[in-house]
């Protein structure tokens, strides 16, 4: 059998290259896989709309494959020539397909399309059409496609308490668990003076970490905010990865003094999760498409990762640890709201909870290797 792991949506939104990404949600997951069987042939899929034409390639015995393709918002991209491919596929070969990402078109277009091909999708953030402000006589037709995607789904990963309850309405085979989840044998700690002579930071200061877009979007203001006023308090530097110098908020990192860099490789990313003092990452339901950020967008990677690391999380999205509230309190804390996030970053300067507690906490419920088996494929 061949399994493809596809991407629903282009990379453009991160960065100017077209190139295989191999810390992509679909290329972790196919090497994880790889990993744990040779039983399976395994492809990684990815549409890009910047892409004129089919683009190949291999590396660690995984074949990628990436699709021109057409992107209206971030979830309706389409890719007619990623279709063809996969129905003159299925004519020849036995395959079962993973998506990686479900609530956008193209995800559903594919369920639609091929409901005699076993299907496994994993919710890995994202709000369901029926979950809309754009009103009544939009979301109708679409949200009547996702009904029917979902059951033509033969298992769901769900990420949170909060989606899974959503998607059981639809389709009896969900799988409470984080479907990329974080390999605890490949992400370990460093300590922290040591990470930080690798990274050229200094050894006495409190470090904020943010990993992601340089944007409003995950609470990168209030971030902000609180970084401005604790440098009255206490000897600290801010250090945000992940976005583009086109974002809304880059000009604002610079000039504030935070440490700002671009899109860099994971394993360069991985130690400043062990420098880090406390990862940040407090959204909060401004608006209905804000809310549905943290409603049902899962504990996130880049949290997890930082938790791998023994560095305790400041966030809404801790609201969906799969663990109890004593071990909640243990791995970091949830904000009331934006002007609470400051009073927990002291807190945890002050009393921050050992690194193994955080990690050993957060291994029982999100290690990769828990969730690749005969349960999904």
């Amino acid at each position: 059998m061949k399994v493809l792991q596809i991407l629903h949506h282009s990379q453009s939104d991160y960065t100017s290259e077209i190139r295989f990404w191999p810390d992509d949600w679909h290329a972790q997951v196919a090497r994880e896989l790889l990993n744990w069987t040779d039983k399976y042939e395994v492809e990684c899929w990815r549409p890009e709309r910047r892409a004129k034409q089919l683009i190949t390639g291999e590396e660690d015995g995984i074949n990628y494959k990436i699709f021109p393709s057409v992107k209206l918002t971030p979830k309706r991209e389409y890719s007619l020539s990623m279709l063809k491919a996969l129905k003159k596929l299925t004519r020849k070969e036995e395959i079962l397909i993973h998506l990686q990402g479900i609530h956008n078109d193209l995800a559903y277009l594919i369920c639609l399309f091929f409901p005699n091909v076993p299907i496994v999708g994993s919710h890995l953030g994202g709000a369901p059409y029926s979950f809309s402000n754009l009103g009544f006589f939009y979301y109708l037709p679409m949200s009547l496609m996702e009904r029917k995607a979902l059951r033509n789904m033969d298992t769901i990963l769900a990420s949170s308490r909060c989606i899974s309850t959503f998607l059981a309405r639809f389709n009896p085979n969900v799988l409470l668990c984080m479907g990329v989840g974080v390999n605890f044998e490949r992400i370990k700690p460093l300590r922290k003076n040591e990470a930080r002579r690798i990274l050229n930071l200094p050894e006495n200061k409190k470090i904020l970490l943010h990993v992601g877009r340089f944007n409003f979007g995950k609470g990168l203001d209030i971030i902000l905010d609180a970084f401005k006023i604790l440098r009255h308090k206490y000897e600290v530097e801010l250090v945000v990865i992940g976005g583009q110098r086109t974002d809304p908020l880059y000009n604002e990192l610079v000039d504030s003094g935070a440490i700002v860099k671009e899109r860099i490789p994971h394993e360069a990313l991985l130690p400043y999760y062990s420098a880090a003092d406390v990862y940040l990452l407090p959204w909060f339901g401004k608006n209905k498409k804000s809310e549905s950020l943290w409603l049902f967008g899962g504990i996130g990677v880049a949290p997890l990762e930082s938790l791998a690391c023994g560095t305790p999380v400041i966030g809404q999205n801790l609201k969906h640890f799969l663990g109890d509230k004593d071990e909640l309190d243990k791995i970091g804390k949830i904000p009331k709201d934006s002007d609470d996030v400051l009073k927990c970053i002291t807190e945890l300067f002050e009393t921050p909870p050992p690194y193994q507690i955080s990690r050993e906490i957060a291994r029982k419920y999100y290690d990769c290797l828990l969730y690749t088996s005969d349960a999904a494929y």
